[in-house]
């Protein structure tokens, strides 16, 4: 249904205001962002467009970028730590709503405000999320200077986030479901596909050098 609905006004994909904010296109598309601008910024056709576009802001000037690998494994654990703080909101409010349960840390909300109102105790899935946010950040510190090359930390990041959240999202309540998985299961199925065997293969190699 998502997709139709995208299919019928492509331009509905670009109003951020109407839903679709999700962390995983975050995460997604600011790596295909950043990675996007340290391979053109310094290119002789970028340089020409700007000065053309936008002399009136003054002419650009080459910079010294960070490779792409090095600065993803750079903001791999601040991104990781960024999410676990945004999850601190989604607690308080209550709008994603989970499966219910008799556990007794199961949440009830009470505010009149919440979107959860009124319903009974539910996992809290997304503080699940955010204490293996943390976990993950923690993982990556000691796991820094011990993965090569370039861009595996990130990977790795990237894996375990894709991996908790899979399981996680069982708790969640989702409204599109595919072959019984929910658009963010897809997601993270297709993160693994990459990642896992990349960080395999350039793990063979390291041992091999």
């Amino acid at each position: 249904k998502a997709f139709t609905g995208y299919g019928d006004c492509p331009l509905t994909i670009l109003m951020v205001w109407k839903g679709g904010i999700a962390i995983l296109g975050a995460v997604l598309g600011g790596f295909a962002g950043g990675s996007g601008y340290i391979m053109v910024r310094n290119s002789d056709w970028f340089l020409a467009v700007w000065d053309k576009c936008f002399k009136f802001l003054g002419k650009p000037q080459t910079i010294q970028l960070p490779h792409i690998g090095s600065f993803a494994d750079l903001v791999a654990p601040c991104l990781l730590l960024g999410m676990a703080i945004g999850r601190i909101g989604d607690v308080i409010n209550g709008e994603h709503f989970a499966r219910f349960t008799t556990l007794p840390w199961g949440v009830i909300y009470t505010h009149p405000d919440s979107p959860a109102i009124n319903r009974p105790a539910s996992h809290p899935a997304v503080a699940y999320e955010l204490i293996f946010d943390l976990i993950i950040v923690v993982v990556l510190w000691f796991a820094k200077d011990k993965l090569r090359p370039d861009g595996m930390v990130f990977a790795l990041a990237l894996s375990l986030y894709a991996l908790g959240r899979f399981f996680i999202s069982f708790l969640r309540i989702e409204a599109n479901t595919y072959f019984g998985l929910n658009e963010a299961q897809i997601v993270c199925l297709a993160i693994l596909i990459v990642t896992v065997p990349l960080l395999v293969y350039k793990a063979s190699l390291v041992r091999r050098s």
